[in-house]
């Protein structure tokens, strides 16, 4: 599983010269002859599902220019990051204004540089309702077309008595710009960092941690 996450804001010229690649086919284009250097190439193709995945964040105009989000995943080796992150370097100095990290997740969630932390709190909704209630639609007759022979259910009011709240400690390696807040879907009604929620996770993927 791919478990060091970053989301990267590519603005529009930046992200036609990254679609050229992945679309070029070498069967009937040939040897790819755009600008891209193999190890940037590399680096586009950790965007897994780029079509549908980056249809998933708004494209906020900002100081002029529109950007795009892509949400690239890889494997969790700092060797792997470290190659990431000096790629994106390189990016940044040959494209100015073309291509920023917007934040860096690990595999528990927490951002990259920061220790995830977990905390019991009392779960406001939880109102003590047992866990297993009889059936009410217990039937033991084996003949019978709605044969349900449990005697109990799950209660489906029931709810933990206690809720597991995620946070961080430390500094994040990519502090979040106070501008991400833009890139999430407009039905979201974002106005601020504040309004931050997760979007686009990888199944199994742990929920990111935003503060």
């Amino acid at each position: 599983m791919k478990t060091y996450n970053i989301w990267l804001a590519i603005s529009d010229a930046a992200q036609d010269v990254v679609l050229e690649y992945l679309r070029w086919d070498t069967e009937t284009q040939g040897e790819y002859t755009g600008p891209l250097r193999r190890r940037s190439q590399r680096l586009c193709e950790y965007m897994q599902d780029e079509t549908n995945r980056r249809r998933l964040f708004s494209k906020p105009t900002l100081a002029g220019t529109v950007y795009n989000l892509w949400s690239i995943d890889f494997e969790d080796d700092p060797t792997v990051l470290q190659a990431v992150e000096d790629e994106i370097l390189y990016l940044q100095g040959e494209y100015p204004n073309q291509i920023s990290v917007l934040g860096a997740w690990k595999a528990d969630g927490a951002m990259v540089g920061c220790q995830l932390v977990l905390t019991e709190v009392p779960n406001p909704d939880y109102v003590g309702e047992p866990f297993m209630i009889p059936n009410p639609d217990f039937n033991d007759d084996p003949e019978s077309p709605d044969y349900d022979p449990r005697t109990e259910i799950r209660n489906p009011l029931w709810v933990p008595e206690t809720l597991t709240e995620r946070s961080q400690t430390g500094t994040p390696r990519y502090p979040l710009p106070n501008f991400l807040w833009q890139f999430l879907p407009a039905e979201d009604g974002a106005t601020s960092n504040a309004d931050l929620r997760d979007v686009n996770l990888l199944f199994g993927q742990a929920k990111r941690v935003f503060s």
